[in-house]
C-alpha cells in the first residue's frame, strides 16, 4: 500500500516538474528576448547621441553602466521573480487558470505534502489530481504558442543583429563595436580632434597671425573661435565651412573690436582664422560640437627702442 501511495506522489509530482520545467524555458526566453530588445535601444540611442556629441567619457560612462544594469534588472523582473513564484507554487497557478478541476484539490494536496507530518490524505489527492492531469497534458497547459511567441522573438531579434553587421556600413559597425568593447580595445572608432596651428607662439608687436584648424575624426559645418585678449572679456565668433560665407552678424566684444577676420577655407574640415595687428597677448581656443581644441596662448614682444644716440 505505501509503495502505491508513493507511485501515485511520484507521478504526480514529476507531472508538475514537467508543468515547471516548460514554463521555466519560457521564462528564460522572454527574459532573453527582453534583454536583447533593451540593449538594442540603447546602443541606438547612444549612437543617435554620439552623431551630435561624440563618444565623451559621460555617454560611455552612461551607456555601458546601462549595458551592465539593464540585463541585471530586466532578468531580476522578469525572470527570476516569476521563476521564485512558480517554484514556490509548483506551478499550482499556471494549472488552476488552465482547467478548472484542480483549483482546491490541488492546493490542498501541496499543502499536505509540505505539512510537517505526513497525512494519508496526500496519496488520494495525489491520484485525484494524476486523473484530471490526464485530461490535461503538458502542452495544452503550456501551449506550444506560448513558447513559439518567445522563440520567434529570439529568433527575429538575433537575426535583426546579424543582419545589421552584414548590411550596414564599417562607421556604424565600429560604432557598436566601440561601445561595447571600445573599454578593451582602441581603435574602432577615430577620436574626435581640432588640430589647431600655430598653437602657442610668440610673435612682434603688431604682427598678424594666421590660425588654421582642422577637424578630425568628425565633421562640422562651423566652428567657434574664442579670444580672450589679456585682461579683457572673451570674443567669440562663427566661422563657417564651405560654401564660404563671410558673415556679417559676428559678435565681437568690443575690447576685440577689428582683431578677429573670417578667412575660412573652401571646402573639406579646414577653418582658417586671421588676427590682424596682435598688440598683446591673447589666448584662443576653437570648439564645435561639444569638441574643442586645447587652449593657445600668443605672446606679444614689443621690439627695442633707440631713446637716444
Amino acid at each position: 500500500m505505501s509503495q502505491r501511495n508513493d507511485s501515485a506522489i511520484k507521478r504526480f509530482d514529476r507531472y508538475l516538474n514537467a508543468i515547471m520545467s516548460r514554463e521555466t524555458v519560457r521564462l528564460l526566453m522572454a527574459a532573453v528576448v527582453r534583454v536583447l530588445v533593451v540593449l538594442a535601444g540603447i546602443t541606438a540611442v547612444a549612437m543617435a547621441c554620439a552623431h551630435f556629441v561624440g563618444y565623451t567619457e559621460w555617454l560611455l560612462n552612461i551607456t555601458r553602466i546601462a549595458f551592465l544594469l539593464s540585463p541585471i534588472l530586466i532578468f531580476i523582473r522578469y525572470f527570476w521573480q516569476p521563476l521564485h513564484r512558480l517554484r514556490y507554487t509548483e506551478g499550482s497557478q499556471i494549472l488552476a487558470s488552465a482547467h478548472d478541476g484542480f483549483g482546491e484539490r490541488l492546493q490542498t494536496y501541496l499543502e499536505l505534502k509540505h505539512a510537517d507530518r505526513p497525512s494519508a490524505f496526500t496519496p488520494l489527492l495525489a491520484e485525484d489530481n494524476t486523473a484530471i492531469a490526464a485530461r490535461l497534458p503538458v502542452h495544452k497547459a503550456i501551449p506550444r504558442a506560448r513558447l513559439a511567441a518567445p522563440l520567434l522573438l529570439l529568433l527575429l531579434s538575433g537575426g535583426g543583429i546579424t543582419a545589421f553587421f552584414l548590411a550596414n556600413q564599417d562607421w556604424r559597425q565600429n560604432d557598436v563595436k566601440h561601445l561595447w568593447a571600445g573599454w578593451l580595445k582602441d581603435g574602432y572608432i577615430a577620436p574626435r580632434d581640432i588640430a589647431v596651428s600655430p598653437g602657442n607662439q610668440t610673435v612682434l608687436w603688431g604682427s598678424d597671425v594666421d590660425i588654421a584648424a582642422v577637424l578630425s575624426g568628425f565633421a562640422s559645418e562651423t566652428v567657434t573661435l574664442t579670444i580672450t585678449p589679456d585682461n579683457e572679456p572673451a570674443a567669440t565668433t562663427v566661422l563657417y565651412r564651405e560654401p564660404p560665407v563671410t558673415p556679417t552678424d559676428n559678435t565681437v566684444a568690443d575690447s576685440a573690436a577689428g582683431l578677429l577676420e573670417n578667412t575660412s577655407a573652401a571646402g573639406g574640415d579646414r577653418f582658417g582664422f586671421s588676427l590682424f595687428r596682435v598688440t598683446e597677448p591673447v589666448t584662443y581656443s576653437v570648439s564645435t560640437a561639444y569638441t574643442a581644441s586645447e587652449i593657445y596662448t600668443i605672446d606679444v614682444v614689443k621690439p627695442a627702442t633707440v631713446l637716444s644716440i
